[in-house]
């Protein structure tokens, strides 16, 4: 598989080809608990080990047709990655270095290669607005 060079949102993943070598930056979401998107859950699981999680670009998305799930392989990977066990990683954002395939009928990945967890993109800052003066009265709200 060829690799694709830049790291990439989880937007401009779904467009990519399957069949690279890609690197995918992301918060962990939630997990699919079914054999489709339609079963989404944006939480952590309660009974068993989930063999996958899905990603998206925002912290708070609960929209399925903006995540892409990441296959865990049985064994150490799957130990090491599912949310039962590490509830810790909910909206963690991590960079995930693997094989993009047909995952779940939609582009995803299906070997990790390398997960990092990475500092989360600075929002915006807004200033808080303070007051240049002490508060004061005004007459008849004039």
């Amino acid at each position: 598989p060829e690799e694709v060079g830049d790291t990439l949102t989880v937007a401009e993943f779904l467009q990519v080809e399957p069949g690279n070598v890609v690197t995918v930056k992301g918060y962990i979401v939630g997990y699919l608990a079914s054999t489709s998107f339609s079963g989404a859950v944006f939480g952590l699981p309660t009974e068993t080990a989930n063999t996958n999680f899905i990603m998206a670009d925002r912290a708070d998305e609960t929209n399925p047709d903006h995540c892409i799930a990441v296959k865990l392989n049985a064994g150490e990977e799957r130990e090491a990655l599912n949310l039962l066990d590490n509830p810790e990683y909910l909206h963690q954002y991590v960079a995930v270095k693997g094989l993009s395939a047909t995952y779940f009928r939609r582009n995803g990945i299906t070997e990790i290669l390398a997960v990092e967890s990475i500092d989360a993109p600075q929002s915006a800052a807004f200033p808080t607005p303070t007051l240049q003066h002490e508060p004061c009265l005004i007459v008849d709200g004039r």
